[in-house]
């Protein structure tokens, strides 16, 4: 295998992920349009991802491509629609490598999902390789029969074909511990890996629940402040209406004293007395 591949097919848009390279996997970006994917042709010894961006209002235009595009149906592809289109997407349930997606997915999911597929086919590939080895040694095997067989039947060369046949036995016997052994250590790191997005999916989890508790408390205290100035508000209301009746009070006392000093100056001037100073 030589690499790894994410063809970003869309219409002009920016990588929607920010991804970094594993340590075990080496791949790269590759920016192409809807149209050029009719006509690409994938290296057979490179993997190959695909993350598909529907636009709003294309539904008819990413059923076209796919089924123009019967050539790639053996690599995994990732379609992201609007969320208006999602579910009218019809996908084939017989073709286990198209994953269809809404555009409200989060990034951190929709990375997590990006990663697990590039592990699953790096895995796959792995075991491919592995598997056509065995298949080069099982046809090496054919090949050693058949010349023991012939050096048999020639007696002069019996003992030598029957001790290479001794040995590659011995040989092949070998090569199945080690493909045995590479398998099972294949195996618990994607089991540990596997474990490990598990994880990573729970603490994405928890890290939205707290946002959404955080967003929950921030309206509360919103609230609470509108409430607050609601109620300074009302109390400034109330102190207005207390001092204008105070100003009303003031008003009407001075009325009652200027009425009194005008009736002590009438009677002053009936009994005969001089009137008196306004103070």
């Amino acid at each position: 295998m030589k690499s790894q591949k994410i063809w970003h097919v869309s219409e002009g848009r920016k990588f929607p992920l920010d991804l970094k390279k594993h340590d075990t996997l080496s791949f790269q970006i590759m920016e192409i349009s809807p149209n050029d994917l009719r006509t690409l042709h994938p290296e057979p010894d490179d993997l190959h991802v695909f993350l598909i961006q529907g636009e709003r209002g294309g539904l008819a235009a990413m059923r076209n491509l796919m089924e123009s595009t019967p050539h790639l149906s053996d690599f995994p592809r990732i379609i992201i629609l609007p969320q208006d289109q999602y579910g009218l997407y019809e996908a084939n349930p017989r073709n286990m490598n198209l994953l269809v997606l809404d555009d409200s997915v989060r990034p951190g999911h929709l990375k997590l999902i990006l990663e697990t597929v590039l592990r699953v086919e790096h895995y796959r590939q792995i075991v491919f390789h592995m598997s056509e080895q065995m298949r080069e040694q099982a046809g090496l095997l054919d090949k050693m029969l058949g010349l023991a067989r012939d050096e048999i039947k020639n007696a002069r060369s019996e003992s030598a074909a029957f001790e290479a046949l001794m040995d590659f036995e011995t040989v092949h016997k070998r090569f199945e511990r080690s493909i045995a052994d590479a398998m099972e250590r294949t195996m618990r790191l994607k089991d540990q890996e596997l474990l490990e997005m598990k994880s990573t999916l729970a603490a994405y989890e928890r890290l939205s629940e707290f946002r959404d508790r955080e967003l929950s408390e921030t309206r509360k205290q919103m609230h609470a402040t509108e409430s607050v100035l609601d109620l300074s508000h009302r109390e400034n209301m109330e102190r207005e209406k207390i001092i204008q009746a105070l100003e009303r009070l003031r008003m009407l006392t001075d009325k009652e004293l200027i009425d009194l000093f005008e009736e002590n100056q009438t009677l002053r001037s009936r009994l005969g007395m001089e009137p008196r100073l306004f103070p």
